[in-house]
């Protein structure tokens, strides 16, 4: 005891807290966690509520009144849990790059990916020229109907609750004539495509607009050379046609020449990842970088997001990783063996093969099980965040099980919705449940009814004729 006030306890007096958790990973100083007395936390809140910004109505967005943040709602970035996450017991964190480290601006980036999609159709001889992208006619999470033409939303048993046949939303009639209790399966690849990443949101938006011009027969009315109608002649057809041109533009390096040119423009730098990887540093994390992106276009964009401005001293993005694995091949990088070759020289891209991990390297290719043994984790004390909800997701916790984390960028704007209306919900809900009560009494009038018809006791409307009841209940 150092003072009355000050309690120190050694590491293995305090290697679980007040709940029975474990202190792994937290962060403590050398070896030591400080227990504080209710002054020194009083004053220590003191300091620390000025650094937080405060709400229009005045208060801390630091959420001590747990009562004020119910009524407030979530936080528009927040994480969100499907079943208990210990970060304590998390030892290394793997990170996906595109739309997870790195925020692009969705319209920039996407109405780009569109044009050259456009560009390359407009060489087969497509009747593109007149399409434009809009970038609320599709959300990820689409799924498209390739037999139909249709782009479709299903709750999570699978059935489908809202349709659009090209652009044109589909009525609830139709939509039951299309569908009725059909449940979508993903794994029938023939006909349901899964727009699963803020990625597919271009090749949706160009399909439904292709639809359209199909059904109207504009598409081979308005088509110029070398365009072949034969290929062209069911949905199916016109999706493998988008999917590819799509695809081509997305590898072509004209797209990422443009992001490579004007960073500024097509991503948007938060101040806060440098400092949040620090952070994890800090807490004892390993930290490791695995992307499908080549190492030219990965180092950039890194540089860019985390530059020397938003790092202590000297380091550079490189110190926040302690290994970076490029052209990672996933979801292959999860499932299968591939061969690891480390970049020994990062200007001219010059490569050896390897066949285990070292810190502080830079790798392109290799697999999951390296990463593994390079830091003797289990497979529970891992935890992997990307955006594909296929490759970053199903596949990592399906082969490796690994813990998994999905950034859902669109949530913000959904969370914002959400706390805007809660004035209206909440008034539509005290309605329902007056519905519910009214309904119910109704109801039980009428079971009354029946009962005194038929001669059976009803304490109810034992003194008033079957005339008077239906007088009142009509």
């Amino acid at each position: 005891r150092d003072s009355a006030a000050h309690l120190r306890v050694v590491r293995d007096d305090a290697s679980v807290d007040v709940f029975g958790q474990s202190t792994w990973g937290d962060l403590d100083h050398e070896g030591q966690a400080e227990v504080l007395s209710a002054d020194e936390v009083e004053a220590l809140l003191q300091r620390v509520l000025p650094a937080f910004p405060t709400l229009p109505t005045g208060e801390s967005t630091l959420p001590l009144d747990t009562a004020t943040r119910g009524d407030r709602g979530h936080e528009p970035r927040g994480v969100y849990c499907s079943r208990t996450l210990n970060l304590r017991s998390i030892k290394c964190i793997g990170y996906d790059m595109d739309y997870t480290l790195v925020q692009y601006n969705f319209q920039e980036w996407e109405a780009a990916a569109y044009t050259y999609a456009k560009q390359a159709l407009a060489k087969l001889g497509f009747p593109v020229d007149a399409l434009e992208f809009t970038d609320d006619l599709v959300v990820r999470g689409c799924i498209v109907d390739k037999r139909l033409g249709n782009l479709v939303l299903v709750d999570r048993f699978g059935y489908v609750r809202r349709a659009m046949h090209g652009t044109r939303r589909l009525s609830r009639t139709e939509m039951h004539d299309a569908y009725g209790r059909l449940t979508v399966d993903l794994r029938q690849t023939a006909r349901w495509e899964f727009l699963n990443t803020l990625f597919s949101i271009s090749e949706g938006c160009l399909y439904a607009q292709l639809v359209d011009k199909l059904d109207d027969a504009s598409l081979f009315a308005e088509a110029r050379p070398p365009f072949t109608e034969s290929r062209c002649q069911s949905y199916e057809q016109l999706h493998n046609a988008c999917s590819r041109a799509l695809f081509h533009a997305h590898v072509n390096s004209a797209l990422k020449a443009d992001v490579l040119a004007e960073p500024d423009r097509f991503v948007c730098r938060d101040p806060s990842l440098p400092l949040t990887l620090l952070d994890q540093q800090a807490a004892g994390k390993k930290l490791v970088l695995i992307t499908n992106s080549d190492w030219v276009y990965t180092e950039a964009i890194m540089r860019h997001i985390c530059s020397a401005d938003m790092l202590p001293g000297q380091m550079t993005w490189r110190d926040l990783f302690d290994v970076v694995i490029v052209s990672a091949r996933k979801p292959a990088f999860f499932s299968e063996s591939s061969p690891l070759y480390e970049i020994v020289d990062e200007a001219s891209g010059m490569m050896l093969q390897r066949y285990e991990l070292r810190p502080g390297r830079v790798y392109c290719g290799g697999h999951a099980r390296l990463v593994e043994r390079l830091f003797e984790c289990e497979k529970d004390e891992l935890l992997y965040v990307g955006d594909h909800i296929y490759t970053d997701v199903n596949m990592v916790k399906a082969t490796m099980r690994w813990r998994t984390a999905l950034v859902v960028q669109e949530l913000e704007s959904e969370v914002a919705g959400l706390t805007a209306g809660k004035a209206s919900r909440d008034r539509l809900q005290l309605l329902l449940r007056h519905k519910d009560i009214l309904s119910n009494v109704l109801n039980h009038m009428r079971t009354e009814m029946v009962r005194y018809e038929q001669g059976r006791p009803s304490a109810l409307f034992a003194d008033h004729t079957a005339a008077e009841l239906r007088l009142a209940i009509a």
